[in-house]
């Protein structure tokens, strides 16, 4: 996306930035050149516009500037507007520090906490380092050196890449609020362990900035010699002349301050003097008037009255017209001493300058604990809120339990009442299945016995006694009846044998319930025997074919006497053999003769054995036929167990 901001103003805005965070620039100036002739706000409709923008409001508010608040709604406003999530999170995080700045420390929590949650979804780990770090930065300079000291090791825990500059800020940042929060062995132990990576660049302006700390570290426990011999190992390093002016100066101002405890009674007014002079420019009052403060102290140590009195005076104004309120009431102190005739007035002072920074300060203080009781009632309210719709949650699930028992007891009840009805139902049914079946059989059994008595002891007499006289003729000696008559007797022969059999046939499937297959198939095969005067082998294997239901003995039964039946009208057999094979899945019915064969087996109908498939169906059998021309044929029924 091109950018409203050309590569000449993106780097100009650069620079001005950078001199302005080194402090090498006035609010004013700063404002000038970048409020006034540079930058128009109308036009950060690109994430680069926006990006800078973000830059001069992070600076705006660091540095309390008037325009900061406008600068970051300008930059939460814009982030919206064309959906700018990361911006909109970096506008959040600035409004909870101006709020903070304000003393609203609740608040401005609130939105910190909302920019968290923006960073954490959209993933971005960098942003969401840098925001903790920056959030420990604003608590840092509201004097909450907890929370600083707990978001800052956060970002230091979080940051899991290398990125040293980042590192580096978290790390100077956390040494100051140690130091701030007067914890000098922790700050000292983190200085120590990070001065340890430094051990091939010991002239780094990191090096200076770390040993600078621990020398802080070491006045804050008084011990001045170890204080002494870092201050004096930083200003013989090669790059302390690659410090700023207020870098240095801070360095000297704190060198004669630990030289004076050590050196107690010596003058260092000509050093203080040198080093007054170096602060001339407008942004350096604030350090003019620190200094001026060290060296007013040490004219009360050497007793040096007159030039005391002069030097606090100065020290005062300046003080106050760089709004530095402690070093203000400290040359006041040190004017009541010396001043005694105007005591009265200076002491009058410093107790207006203090009701105004107590009266803020309790105003703040007012405020954080008006959030905090407020904080408190409304987390009662909602505990309240919470456990009263746990009640109701329960009461409910209470009653529902009671509900869903009872209504099961008595499901559970009907269904098995039902279930006894449904069995003594299905027993009666079964019952009269059995009956009926029972009727039937014997119903079945009777007719086909008397049907077969019928035709044994009538019919059959009939025609044996007819079958008699005529084979009487055979005496008569005109041939021709006595062809007549020989043909007769064959005649009646054959029906006679065909009867018999049938007789024979309906007598068995009568009492199929009672006889086993083995023997009705041996009966079956004497029969043949006995009418068609052919050799029938029958071989079992070993199994309990008593076990079959009566249905497939049956049709077992059938098949046999279909296939004898067959074999006698067109196989011209000599020799028939019935084999039942048992193996470990099937059963198997086969039946070879060593008649005549046939050329193809092209239909089972084609043959006549239309019945035998049919039967086999009826059993989920399969059937086969194997026939060689000459050699026989070979039925074969295979039926699953």
């Amino acid at each position: 996306m091109n950018s409203d901001l050309s590569i000449e103003s993106q780097k100009y805005i650069d620079s001005i930035c950078v001199h302005y965070d080194r402090k090498e620039l006035t609010n004013e100036k700063f404002k000038r050149l970048l409020y006034g002739n540079l930058y128009d706000l109308r036009k950060c409709n690109d994430s680069v516009s926006r990006y800078y923008l973000n830059r001069i409001a992070a600076l705006s508010v660091t540095h309390n500037l008037q325009s900061s608040n406008y600068l970051v709604s300008k930059l939460s406003t814009l982030s919206l507007r064309y959906g700018d999530t990361l911006n909109y999170a970096r506008s959040l995080r600035l409004k909870g520090s101006i709020l903070l700045s304000k003393g609203e420390k609740l608040e401005a929590l609130k939105f910190h906490e909302k920019s968290l949650k923006i960073f954490e979804f959209i993933n971005s780990e960098i942003d969401l380092v840098r925001n903790y770090t920056n959030i420990g930065l604003d608590l840092y300079y509201s004097d909450d050196y907890t929370g600083a000291e707990y978001f800052l090791i956060k970002a230091l825990k979080k940051l899991k890449n290398r990125d040293y500059n980042l590192r580096f800020k978290i790390i100077t940042n956390l040494i100051l609020t140690y130091n701030g929060s007067s914890q000098p062995n922790k700050a000292i132990k983190l200085i120590k362990n990070e001065i340890s990576q430094f051990k091939h660049v010991r002239n780094s302006i990191d090096w200076i900035i770390l040993k600078s700390e621990l020398a802080y570290a070491y006045e804050e426990k008084n011990d001045f010699l170890k204080c002494y011999k870092t201050l004096a190992d930083i200003k013989s390093c090669s790059s302390f002349n690659m410090l700023n002016t207020l870098q240095r100066a801070e360095v000297n101002r704190r060198f004669l301050r630990v030289l004076r405890k050590l050196n107690n009674g010596v003058s260092y007014e000509k050093e203080y003097e040198e080093m007054e002079k170096q602060f001339d420019s407008e942004f350096e009052v604030g350090m003019k008037s620190s200094l001026l403060v060290d060296y007013i102290y040490h004219l009360h140590e050497l007793k040096k009255n007159d030039k005391l009195l002069l030097k606090a005076k100065e020290t005062y104004k300046i003080s106050i017209e760089s709004n530095y309120i402690f070093n203000s009431l400290n040359s006041l102190i040190l004017l009541s001493k010396v001043d005694s005739k105007n005591a009265s007035i200076y002491f009058q002072k410093y107790d207006s300058i203090n009701d105004l920074l107590f009266n803020s300060k309790r105003a703040t203080f007012s405020k954080i604990l008006l959030d905090t009781n407020n904080l408190e009632k409304a987390k009662l309210k909602a505990e309240r809120d919470r456990q009263l719709v746990i009640i109701w949650i329960l009461i409910i699930l209470l009653i529902s339990i009671v509900i869903f028992i009872f209504y099961y007891k008595r499901l559970s009840k009907l269904r098995s009442e039902i279930s006894k009805k449904n069995q003594k139902s299905n027993a009666r049914i079964e019952e009269l299945l059995v009956k009926n079946q029972e009727i039937e059989a014997q119903t079945r059994k009777h007719l086909l016995r008397s049907i077969a008595m019928e035709i044994h002891d009538n019919v059959l007499n009939r025609l044996a006694s007819t079958r008699y006289q005529l084979f009487k003729l055979h005496f008569k000696q005109d041939k021709q009846t006595l062809q007549e008559a020989m043909e007769g007797i064959d005649h009646i022969q054959q029906v006679e044998n065909e009867l018999r059999l049938l007789t024979h046939n309906l007598t068995n499937e009568s009492q199929s319930a009672t006889i086993s297959l083995l023997s009705m198939i041996q009966e079956l095969i004497d029969i043949h025997h006995e009418v068609y005067d052919q050799e029938v082998e029958f071989t079992v294997s070993q199994w309990d074919w008593e076990l079959l239901p009566n249905e497939t003995k049956i049709n077992c039964l059938r098949i046999v006497q279909e296939a004898l039946l067959n074999i006698t009208k067109h196989a011209k057999a000599t020799r028939i053999s019935i084999q039942f094979i048992h193996d470990t899945h099937h059963l198997r019915f086969r039946i070879s003769d060593n008649g005549k064969g046939m050329e193809a087996v092209k239909t089972i109908k084609g043959i006549g054995l239309k019945n035998l498939e049919e039967r086999a169906q009826m059993m989920a059998a399969k059937i086969e036929v194997y026939s060689t021309p000459a050699e026989g044929t070979t039925l074969q029924i295979t039926l699953p167990i």
